[in-house]
């Protein structure tokens, strides 16, 4: 028999090695929406792209790596479609106020001009 060390390492080993076997599988399949999981093909999904691992226990475990994946790629989209619409917003609010200087300033122009046309009027 392996010493308790031994077996402990390769238990190691072998956990680095199913987790790098599942990356390589769920990063083939990364854009793609997992619906469920189940330990046999059902008839309603026999027409389907379908995965299988070796064990239900790496199944449900991709599918829950998948989940997460796809919750952080959602947050992180959703978050990006705000900051989008914040500086829109911005921007809108940017060209309202130069259209109200803008118009502002016609109004002053008009004013002065009206000042210097009837200056006279305006010293007496």
């Amino acid at each position: 028999p392996k010493p308790k060390q031994e077996e402990d390492t390769d238990d190691d080993e072998k956990k680095k090695d199913d987790a790098k076997k599942m990356k390589t599988v769920l990063s083939a399949y990364e854009d793609k929406l997992l619906l469920e999981f189940q330990p046999h093909i059902l008839k309603q999904h026999e027409g389907m792209l379908q995965l299988e691992f070796d064990t239900f226990d790496r199944a449900v475990d991709a599918f829950f790596a998948n989940i997460e994946s796809q919750k952080r790629l959602l947050r992180a989209e959703t978050q990006q479609a705000q900051a989008a619409q914040r500086l829109d917003k911005v921007k809108r609010n940017q060209d309202q106020r130069v259209e109200l200087l803008l118009e502002q300033q016609e109004l002053l122009k008009q004013q002065a001009q009206l000042v210097e046309t009837h200056a006279d009027m305006i010293d007496k």
